[in-house]
């Protein structure tokens, strides 16, 4: 499962950059074919994102020593182990995760998780809203879900993707 996930990364990757118009302001797409399975699977969240963007994360996290497997394991706690020793209040908390640039970068990807599920739920909610609006009005809609009936019609803009990771990291342990 998880090589088919990778191949399907890489592949929408590769269709991304053949979509790139090298006259206009985007800078031309490039893929490492030497990006490390591992990094690309943990950071899976990161595969909407322009591979540029990804490989930068990931040169951040080799340049601070950080491996796949320690920020999956903080991926999987959703930064919990980090929010406990950051609100503990002793002095020198993150020395045991490697820094405060280690917990950085780590928090940042905790949050970039985050906001990829938030994202991924809003895309559920827009396709479920749009499937009530062919059989309910707006205002029942409205009505049933707490939120203004103008509302509605923002909130179903918008389809639910095959570029969502598929589970949190918690689930899939």
């Amino acid at each position: 499962m998880a090589q088919r996930l990778l191949t399907a990364w890489l592949m929408g990757s590769i269709l991304e950059c053949m979509t790139c118009n090298p006259g206009g302001d985007i800078i031309p797409c490039s893929i490492d074919v030497h990006a490390d399975p591992e990094w690309l699977r943990v950071l899976a969240h990161r595969r909407r994102e322009p591979v540029a963007v990804l490989e930068a994360a990931i040169g951040r996290f080799q340049a601070a020593g950080v491996t796949p497997e320690i920020v999956e394991s903080h991926l999987h706690d959703a930064g919990d182990r980090l929010y406990a020793a950051a609100a503990s209040g002793r002095a020198s908390w993150a020395a045991e995760f490697g820094g405060e640039r280690v917990v950085a970068l780590i928090a940042a990807e905790v949050s970039a998780l985050a906001s990829h599920l938030v994202t991924r739920a809003a895309s559920i909610r827009a396709a479920s809203i749009e499937v009530l609006l062919e059989e309910y009005s707006a205002v029942t809609v409205a009505s049933s879900l707490g939120v203004a009936r103008q509302k509605v019609y923002e909130l179903a803009k918008g389809k639910v993707g095959t570029d969502f990771i598929k589970t949190t990291p918690w689930s899939s342990k």
